[in-house]
């Protein structure tokens, strides 16, 4: 039996109810413990993990870097070289992310009566606000978070993420504004699905390399316009023609071969036995006395969806 704990994740996190734990209990012969593990599973909320002397894992739904000083394995978004690490992406991890293999218009249950949703509480993204602001100037844009509230949200919440608007309440809405806190290759949240999932299009800002994971024809991509003047004149145009419309959702949002490669739950039970071999070595094999050697370096990938460019970005820690 091998005894696994969870550390410094996000307020509200559920030590037994979520995607690694559920994956476990399928495993058998794991058992989720709140002290006394084997295995350290830990996110980046607090710093707890340093005391605990055994196989830790770094798991991050935050722009963050694979953390190899501290862990023995890490999963995040980064497009990484190296056997220790997993890109399993925060929208993977959600309960309705296989919704993302069939055309989102499916997912509309009722009439869209509203143009847009803004559901933002964060304010420290100068281009997700001038998007609001912007295309505000030409039609009503609801804002139901904290940031620049007009209306209110109610129903049941997405699982998984603090805050997360509700189906039910994007589902009223033609367009969504789906855009990232900040950016960086490979970092992808759960905005895009939220959307999807209300079969809403995504108007999308954050992950250059967002078309790895998800098909650029299924939403509007900030980065295909290059200014918010751009964007506004597409989302527009767009508005006024319910064929195309229909068109981009009849799109499944996430081809089969991304997701056999970014979010199947096979990769996740497939790191974990491996994980959990290493965990099972004698206590002399572990690698965690040698975690803090000066000079780790990590290659990070852009894959070739982009065009035959290739990203090459070195971290020394």
């Amino acid at each position: 039996m091998v005894r696994v704990e969870f550390r410094d994740f996000w307020g509200g996190f559920e030590p037994r109810n979520n995607v690694f734990s559920n994956l476990f209990a399928q495993m058998g012969n794991v058992e989720v413990v709140d002290s006394g593990g084997d295995v350290c599973v830990f996110s980046c909320f607090g710093a707890s993990h340093r005391t605990f002397r055994g196989c830790k894992i770094f798991v991050t739904g935050e722009n963050r870097r694979p953390n190899f000083r501290d862990a023995d394995f890490c999963i995040g978004f980064d497009h990484v070289v190296d056997d220790r690490y997993l890109r399993y992406p925060l929208w993977a991890w959600h309960d309705k992310a296989s919704e993302l293999l069939h055309p989102y218009g499916e997912n509309i249950t009722e009439k869209q009566t509203d143009f847009c949703a803004f559901v933002v509480s964060n304010p420290r993204n100068p281009i997700r606000n001038a998007m609001f602001e912007e295309l505000s100037r030409h039609r009503h844009v609801h804002s139901a978070g904290r940031l620049f509230n007009n209306d209110s949200m109610e129903g049941e919440t997405l699982p998984g993420r603090r805050s997360a608007p509700t189906t039910s309440y994007l589902q009223r809405f033609q367009f969504t504004i789906a855009m990232e806190n900040s950016t960086f290759p490979g970092y992808t949240t759960e905005k895009l699905l939220q959307a999807f999932v209300a079969g809403s299009i995504p108007i999308y800002w954050g992950d250059p390399l967002v078309d790895y994971d998800f098909d650029p024809r299924s939403f509007i991509n900030f980065a295909e316009y290059g200014t918010v003047s751009g964007v506004v004149r597409a989302v527009l145009e767009l508005a006024e023609d319910p064929a195309a419309m229909d068109a981009m959702r009849s799109i499944a949002p996430v081809p089969e071969h991304s997701w056999n490669r970014s979010a199947n739950r096979k990769l996740l039970t497939d790191f974990f036995e491996r994980v959990f071999a290493y965990a099972a070595e004698p206590q002399h094999d572990r690698r965690w006395e040698r975690r803090r050697l000066e000079g780790v370096a990590v290659r990070v990938v852009g894959p070739a969806v982009t065009g035959g460019r290739s990203i090459f970005h070195r971290i020394f820690r």
